[in-house]
């Protein structure tokens, strides 16, 4: 996780407010306990801070007494609630590419967690992962929050297309697992690994299909628009992890500091300064990301070593080679083999 804590949009826990609203008159003395001003948290672009947020999902769950109160938060959130992130999902052209929109500009909506894809043979996973400690009733509040919202997306975008998945929790199974129940065609399993993360596991083909309310024109202009914002998130810090998204996602070699920094309409020195603020050296950071998709299409994609070093960006399998050995020990061929073995 991220040393920095990054402020977040107000707007999702506004949400819960208004869930709570209409059946708890104690609402506005709950939330001046939170140190929340009503008035603040529904006005455009409002931020909190760390701490204000695990006031107030602790204290909903509390005045609420729903401790499924996150499922239902997920729920009541439609495509166009996430905003321009929302539309750029709703005109993407396809399921890959809305989820590739999403896993890039996935900080904008929250920024305490980040989003990879993960691409497998047979399946692909959503893997959401904190970018900063939660307490572990708000670390579960987040994570069942995120699965409910991306299940309702998916429903609402290939209604009865949608194949049954998988969804891998990190925690141990509520108590109110019927709840979880009415979300299908999710496969629901607990308690996976010690440290928090929501994985989401489908069968490859379903991206493959095309979104009624595609746009091409509109999405160019979104995403000019998430650019800009990013931006911002650069200027206050947590560039991060989007330039590690952007390295895992380029095609036909890796995207190089400068094109990221046209992307973003700065200089490379700006950028990588950004960077560095962070702890993140550019150059290892590529490489790491490099290595980390040459062995899961070494593990999960039946290509050539050649195929493999063009895809990476390396003039010819030799140089591939070299460097995968330089850095993880074995050959590629190796690997491969060790992998297959176990």
């Amino acid at each position: 996780m991220q040393n920095q804590v990054p402020h977040i949009p107000a707007h999702y826990y506004a949400r819960i407010t208004e869930l709570l609203l209409a059946s708890q008159p104690e609402l506005k003395a709950w939330l001046n306990t939170a140190h929340i001003d009503l008035d603040f948290l529904f006005k455009p672009n409002q931020l909190l801070n760390l701490q204000q947020v695990e006031n107030l999902v602790l204290m909903a769950l509390q005045v609420s007494q729903r401790p499924e109160l996150a499922i239902d938060l997920g729920q009541s959130l439609r495509i166009t609630s996430h905003a321009i992130i929302g539309y750029g999902v709703l005109t993407s052209e396809t399921l890959d590419q809305a989820m590739h929109f999403l896993s890039r500009y996935f900080r904008l909506l929250m920024p305490l967690f980040k989003m990879n894809i993960l691409q497998e043979s047979e399946h692909v996973q959503l893997i959401f992962e904190p970018t900063a400690a939660l307490s572990p009733l708000s670390m579960q509040f987040h994570l069942e929050t995120i699965f409910s919202a991306v299940h309702t997306a998916l429903k609402e975008l290939l209604h009865e297309k949608l194949l049954p998945y998988h969804a891998y929790f990190s925690f141990a199974e509520p108590d109110y697992i019927e709840r979880y129940a009415l979300l299908k065609p999710a496969i629901v399993h607990f308690g996976w690994e010690q440290q928090p993360f929501l994985r989401l596991k489908f069968p490859k083909h379903l991206l493959a299909i095309r979104l009624e309310t595609a746009d091409a024109y509109s999405r160019q202009m979104i995403e000019q628009r998430c650019l800009e914002e990013m931006k911002g998130l650069v200027s206050r810090g947590g560039i991060g992890d989007w330039v590690a998204m952007m390295l895992k996602q380029s095609n036909d070699g890796l995207t190089t500091l400068q094109e990221l920094a046209d992307l973003l309409h700065i200089s490379v020195r700006t950028l990588d300064r950004h960077l560095k603020a962070e702890g993140i050296q550019f150059r290892e950071l590529s490489l790491e990301i490099r290595m980390m998709r040459a062995k899961d299409m070494l593990e999960h994609r039946h290509l050539s070593i050649s195929h493999i070093a063009l895809e990476l960006g390396y003039r010819d399998s030799g140089n591939f080679s070299r460097a995968f050995k330089k850095a993880v020990g074995l050959s590629p061929e190796q690997y491969r083999l060790h992998k297959n073995v176990s």
